[in-house]
């Protein structure tokens, strides 16, 4: 199986290969072997929400995968179904290894950084509500909530096994 990535204008494609080994790149075979975490997170950004991404680490080395490949200036395409079917192909050949298997954001940032955006939202809310009227801060209310609620969901932290990756933390083909 074969995965085409790349992240920004800054870097070339990045071409990854899985054999019975282990990751093949430009770099040399990243042994499955010597994979010590697999991190899959929700990583929107304020244009674009359909962002996933996959840190592949070793003692030495991490690969970032994402289903967004820059093409040319402003312009992204997403291969949704190529970067689940690289990542579901990943985990079987990792099985049940010594990787540590992560979803979601790591435990401190998540819980250091939804308090502090549900206090930021209820006094963003309640400056609107006084200085800008009801019609104003229900849409930014209702703006905020359908973009906070999913996001916080998806980036929940959990460990999973190789034969359960979480749905939500795959992109919808």
């Amino acid at each position: 199986m074969q995965y085409i990535n790349r992240i920004s204008a800054l870097e070339d494609d990045k071409v990854y290969q899985l054999n019975g080994e282990g990751i093949v790149s430009v770099n040399g075979t990243l042994l499955y072997k010597d994979i010590t975490d697999i991190h899959l997170k929700y990583a929107p950004s304020r244009y674009y929400t359909n962002i996933y991404r996959c840190e592949i680490k070793t003692e030495t080395q991490t690969i970032t995968l994402s289903n967004r490949k820059y093409v040319k200036l402003a312009t992204f395409e997403y291969q949704c179904a190529q970067y689940n079917d690289f990542i579901k192909s990943l985990h079987t050949n990792v099985g049940n290894g010594s990787a540590k298997l992560l979803a979601g954001m790591k435990p401190l940032r998540f819980w250091l950084e939804m308090p502090f955006a549900l206090v930021f939202f209820a006094a963003m809310l309640t400056l609107l509500f006084l200085f800008g009227g009801v019609l104003i801060g229900g849409v930014f209310a209702l703006v905020l909530l359908i973009r906070l609620i999913p996001y916080y969901i998806k980036n929940l932290p959990r460990s999973y096994f190789p034969s359960s990756i979480p749905s939500n933390i795959l992109p919808k083909p």
